[in-house]
């Protein structure tokens, strides 16, 4: 048995594609694999399904400050946020946002 210690992608489909090129080692085909999974996010990083709250209203889009959120996708480690904003609207506000406009109130 051999290692490989290496930064994958994983995808939403369970499909998983390997950073870097493969070791001479190893060659095409079928292989059992070990994961050891650790977080790439940085410390502080707001992670997906949080629920957050807006710091300053958002006059354009009609939300208010104080509305509460949840976090449907982080962008890059936590360079930004994709927020969905249901509070007080018919209809679902989605808005990307920096860490400095939010407030975590649950993390996921």
């Amino acid at each position: 048995m051999n290692t490989l210690e290496t930064d994958a992608m994983i995808g939403t489909d369970g499909s998983m594609k390997l950073l870097s090129p493969l070791p001479a080692w190893l060659k095409p085909g079928r292989a059992r694999v070990l994961l050891t999974v650790e977080s790439t996010l940085a410390p502080g990083t707001i992670r997906e399904h949080s629920v957050v709250l807006l710091r300053h209203a958002l006059e354009k889009e009609g939300v208010k400050a104080g509305a509460t959120g949840a976090v449907v996708h982080v962008y890059e480690g936590g360079i930004a946020y994709e927020v969905e904003f249901l509070e007080g609207r018919s209809r679902p506000c989605l808005v990307t946002l920096t860490a400095e406009d939010l407030e975590l109130v649950e993390d996921a």
